[in-house]
């Protein structure tokens, strides 16, 4: 077995990466943005739409209130892409009733209007990995209401991007990846030497650094290092 201190600079190493990463995302973000003159075309756009004898009808207001609520818009860059991601987005997210809406969580649906909240039933989520027994409430409109509608999608303005900042992030990230990927993604693909250096400095109190509890939400690198800075070896 290598001696400890082999183990403590990779570990130092990681956490060097780690903090140089967050460092070049943060300058990215900032860059800015330029702002087109003339807005340039950028794929399409599609939503769920009433028809037009629906909205002629008095509870209009309701249903109009429950569609901007529940409807999911979907982008492609071509049609055939759109279409792709619209037929498929039910089986990325168990809160889709059926394409084009999607179903609420309790707190969602307490945000409604007392006229709308009667669209809708409660039931229990079956079969969830995660969420199992979870109360949704779906709406209750039929799917004979609506239309299809597809828009096309314009930009109005572009992010700044500089080639030597995205470089070095790519070349950290693929370090990560290769080097460090049972670190950075979990336990699953942890290398031998981090295993033992685990055994080695509280088995217990490093596997938590390591479960997927860290890596849900858009910040997963910031969790890590944040909970790296803190470790006393």
């Amino acid at each position: 077995m290598k001696p400890l201190h082999k183990y403590e600079s990779k570990e130092k190493e990681f956490r060097k990466l780690l903090k140089r990463f967050l460092i070049l995302k943060e300058a990215k973000n900032n860059l800015g943005w330029i702002h087109l003159e003339k807005p340039l075309r950028h794929g399409y756009y599609k939503e769920l739409e009433f028809r037009e004898e629906v909205l002629k009808r008095k509870e209009a207001p309701v249903f109009l209130e429950i569609l901007e609520a529940t409807k999911v818009v979907k982008w492609g860059i071509t049609r055939k892409r759109l279409e792709k991601s619209w037929v498929e987005q039910s089986k990325r997210t168990n809160r889709i009733q059926y394409p084009g809406l999607k179903a609420f969580v309790k707190k969602e649906f307490d945000g409604l209007s007392e006229k709308a909240k009667k669209y809708f039933i409660k039931r229990q989520r079956d079969n969830c990995f995660l969420n199992d027994g979870e109360i949704l409430y779906f709406s209750t409109l039929p799917v004979m209401y609506f239309n299809f509608k597809v828009s096309r999608a314009y930009i109005y303005k572009r992010r700044i991007i500089d080639s030597v900042l995205d470089k070095e992030m790519k070349w950290i990230n693929h370090k990560l990846e290769t080097d460090y990927y049972g670190m950075f993604y979990g336990p699953s693909s942890t290398p031998k030497w981090w295993k033992k250096y685990q055994f080695k400095k509280e088995k217990r109190r490093v596997n938590g650094l390591l479960t997927k509890r860290f890596f849900d939400g858009g910040n997963q690198e910031s969790k890590i290092y944040d909970r790296f800075k803190v470790l006393r070896w």
